[in-house]
């Protein structure tokens, strides 16, 4: 999860001429797809696409990133001794048995040609939705 802060371009109300701050809670990186039937959408919690790449013998790092509506791109760093593409083939068998178990067997998973990159702030996010529109 990361936090959400919305910055006032004004400074603040009371005085102090930094800007000012509204915290507005967390936000979690829940993936949502649009059903298969077209009706709703299904979320995915991102702890459980990290837990079916997570018991993947030979994973160091992954980030699953979500490309478009029905899109995951999975980017990975398999650790040194691994054969890479035994990695990626457990993984996306994984990923794709979660999602069809989910109804979402439309859900696009392509192996990104990139490692993992770090956000901002230097962090590993495992799963990257959308931005909010």
């Amino acid at each position: 999860m990361g936090d959400r802060v919305l910055v006032k371009p004004d400074p603040c109300a009371c005085g102090n001429p930094a800007p000012a701050l509204r915290v507005q809670g967390r936000a979690s990186d829940v993936l949502a797809f649009p059903a298969a039937d077209g009706r709703g959408r299904v979320t995915v919690p991102p702890l459980a696409l990290g837990t079916v790449v997570d018991r993947v013998p030979g994973v160091e790092l992954f980030q699953i990133v979500q490309t478009d509506p029905t899109g995951l791109r999975v980017r990975l760093h398999p650790a040194a001794e691994a054969d890479p593409e035994q990695v990626w083939t457990a993984v996306l068998s994984g990923i794709a048995g979660l999602l069809d178990d989910l109804g979402l067997a439309h859900v696009t998973v392509q192996r990104a040609a990139e490692a993992p990159q770090q956000s901002p702030g230097g962090k590993y996010r495992t799963v990257v939705p959308l931005p909010a529109s």
